[in-house]
């Protein structure tokens, strides 16, 4: 790997940590959801705007060709991730169920868009013997 890409690599490594901590603490709050509980409703808020927060920092960061395609996954995974957070935040406030699953459907979407992006950055790993 080149320093580009090594700095790519350090760049990006913990914002997709804090993408994965965030989206677990966020299924653990749903599966014990406390709708009308100040604390429950400020810890998913905060985790939305964790969701936010990330893609921005992502969306600054210019990737070296090698990584072009991982990082446009990363940003379409992350750009689902905050469009949910704001069709449940919406969906919570107005008692929305089609807003809730809309967000949950954008939840498992950039789910499977980070599972590729995992892949993706194995198979390129494997290519140049790392």
């Amino acid at each position: 790997m080149n320093a580009d890409e090594q700095a790519y690599i350090q760049d990006i490594l913990p914002i997709m940590e804090t993408i994965t901590d965030s989206s677990n603490l966020t299924a653990e709050l749903f599966q014990n959801p406390r709708v009308g509980d100040d604390d429950w409703t400020i810890q998913v808020a905060t985790q939305f705007v964790i969701w936010d927060t990330t893609l921005e920092e992502a969306s600054a960061i210019v990737p070296p060709p090698a990584f072009a395609s991982i990082h446009d996954l990363i940003l379409q995974s992350l750009t689902l991730l905050s469009s949910a957070g704001d069709d449940i935040a919406t969906g919570i406030d107005t008692f929305d169920p089609v807003l809730l699953e809309q967000g949950a459907n954008k939840i498992t979407q950039a789910g499977a868009l980070m599972n590729q992006v995992t892949a993706e950055l194995e198979q390129l790993t494997e290519e140049r013997g790392l």
